[in-house]
């Protein structure tokens, strides 16, 4: 692209690249043109205008890609080898027009440049700066790319000033959860269901690349990389002597705090992040085998039960012991978790990253800070409402609380889907209400650098209808993007209160049935999605341990933690 930037020794002749849009030649000045790239993966933005094709990613900048076919209203044809994306730039911001292929740089002599015609049968006069007409040669027409890419820059501007600048990022209030409650991450293992305190969890990660490693243990499944830092994967299906599962797409791995260590844990699925109250949590059954166990929830008086982990109790004093000459005779530096061993900068290294859930809705992955999430439970029975807005899906039990649902399929103008197993219902805080955003799966919790996040591209901060976006989030170099929610701003003023509206006359009603002595009963989960564990069942479990309550820790060390909080 240098030879393009060069400037032609005729003043009065302009360079143009020719382009080819359906049937029709197409020029844009080469000044106006940054560069010429293959059409990179894209993803797609909810609410966006139709011309817009979506996002890509541009050497770590954040490209909206125009379908230049859709907004010159022409007919609609799919991306080829051939197409191409003019990179440009209007009022200072980077866009890609995506064109259906690329021909020539051209010289073209001044006097062959004329205005637009009144007419022109293909295209609308507005989005041409003038035509190009040489002897017997078709008729080139120049793009107006101002008009073609024109953003409301002053709602741009206005917006940049709301944010200051930023890309949406703001500190949030935190609040701890109350003293009654206990907050839990909860995962299967088999048909048991078992939970590890939240603020033992950093971390919930897809399982990617496992490295082997000879002479490890038998319950260490390999190693992983997690933002720079080395750490042992644990098989903790073997470290608590349960059969072996085949692997497959529903496999998580909890980064976890030992005393020692932090640990990558594999479990088979991450069920949900949930306060319990702490009155249906009984101590664990006094045996030997029980060391691991911190508290069993009953849940549906009894019916199902979660085990809770004690995870500093997983491992004996010996096998940490053994674990760490391991490490250190394989050159491994493991990240260790006690503050005063803390290499410099770490601390601001974490200061410097924000904790999100990211869960998908369609095609799309999107994200939300982990500080204006409650909390993510399975989806329960919804009841609809007459005369609600079209994207509210009714409402639901939780504990007793009556809760609105949002469809964001419907929000963001996606098409419709049943939902399965796999869909969740995230509780966040929406205009002073607690209310539950349908999502079709959720995939992990993970930390995400400030500096891998970029602020929606103009072409839809502009947009009113899609300001919900505070942002965008980078991850493996780019090749993954990530769309920020801020959800106090998925909805308007008008719909929060509708909102609110809908909430208070569900809870009127809830309240009426309270007063006339009617039981307010959780609403029922799927059949399929039920999984029953009996106290039977879990003194089974126990009694199959092998290890002895010899050599184990008998309190952990106090220390300072860094907590994955969620706000109340």
């Amino acid at each position: 692209m240098d030879s393009m930037q060069d400037q032609t020794m005729n003043t009065n002749n302009t360079q143009m690249v020719l382009f080819r849009l359906a049937q029709e030649q197409f020029a844009l000045e080469i000044q106006r043109v940054k560069e010429i790239v293959r059409l990179p993966a894209t993803t797609r933005l909810p609410k966006s205008p139709s011309y817009i094709n979506g996002i890509a990613n541009l050497r770590g900048n954040i490209l909206p890609i125009l379908d230049t076919r859709e907004r010159l209203a022409l007919e609609a044809s799919e991306p080829t080898e051939q197409s191409r994306v003019l990179v440009t730039e209007v009022a200072g911001y980077l866009m890609g027009l995506l064109v259906d292929s690329v021909l020539t740089v051209k010289e073209v002599e001044a006097d062959s440049i004329k205005p637009p015609p009144p007419v022109v049968q293909t295209v609308d006069r507005e989005y041409l700066s003038g035509v190009i007409q040489k002897d017997e040669e078709p008729l080139t027409m120049i793009l107006n790319v101002d008009e073609v890419a024109k953003l409301q820059i002053e709602a741009v501007d206005s917006r940049a000033r709301q944010h200051g600048g930023q890309a949406g990022i703001k500190e949030e209030n935190k609040t701890t959860v109350t003293i009654d409650e206990v907050q839990l991450v909860t995962f299967s293992l088999g048909n048991e269901d078992y939970a590890f305190e939240v603020e033992t969890v950093q971390e919930i990660m897809r399982v990617g690349n496992i490295a082997d490693v000879p002479n490890a243990p038998p319950h260490i499944k390999g190693l992983i990389t997690v933002r720079d830092n080395v750490m042992p994967a644990f098989d903790l299906r073997t470290l608590l002597n349960l059969n072996h599962q085949v692997n497959d797409e529903h496999e998580r791995i909890l980064i976890v705090e030992t005393e020692e260590f932090t640990l990558g844990m594999i479990v088979d699925q991450v069920r949900e992040v949930r306060r319990y109250p702490k009155s249906i949590i009984q101590s664990p059954p006094d045996s030997e085998n029980a060391h691991e166990l911190k508290g069993i929830v009953k849940v549906d008086n009894g019916k199902k039960l979660i085990m809770i982990l004690r995870q500093e109790m997983l491992l004996s004093d010996d096998e940490n012991k053994s674990i760490s000459q391991w490490m250190d005779s394989e050159g491994i530096d493991v990240m260790e978790e006690n503050n005063d061993r803390q290499p410099d900068g770490r601390e601001q290294a974490m200061a410097d990253e924000v904790q999100l859930v990211t869960f998908n809705i369609g095609e799309e992955e999107y994200g939300i800070f982990i500080t204006q999430i409650q909390e993510i439970n399975r989806l329960g029975k919804i009841t609809r409402l007459p005369k609600s807005p079209d994207f509210i899906e009714g409402v639901t039990n939780l504990r007793g609380e009556v809760i609105p649902v949002i469809d964001t399929r419907k929000r963001f103008g996606l098409d419709l889907r049943d939902n399965d197993d796999r869909t969740r219902i995230i509780i966040v805080d929406m205009a002073g209400k607690k209310t539950g955003l349908i999502a079709d799966r959720v995939n992990e919790v993970l930390r995400l650098p400030t500096s891998n996040i970029s602020p929606p591209p103009p072409v839809m901060s502009a947009r009113s209808e899609a300001q919900f976006l505070s942002g965008i989030g980078k991850l493996d170099n780019g090749e993954r993007m990530v769309l920020l929610l801020d959800s106090e701003k998925i909805l308007d003023i008008e719909e929060q209160q509708a909102l609110q509206q809908i909430a208070g006359a569900a809870n009127d009603i809830d309240g009426k049935e309270a007063e006339s002595g009617k039981a307010v009963k959780p609403a029922k989960k799927k059949a399929a999605a039920k999984k029953t564990v009996t106290k039977k069942t879990a003194a089974k479990k126990s009694k199959a341990k092998t290890k002895t309550a010899a050599g184990k820790k008998t309190a952990p060390r106090k220390k300072a933690k860094k907590k994955l909080t969620i706000a109340e």
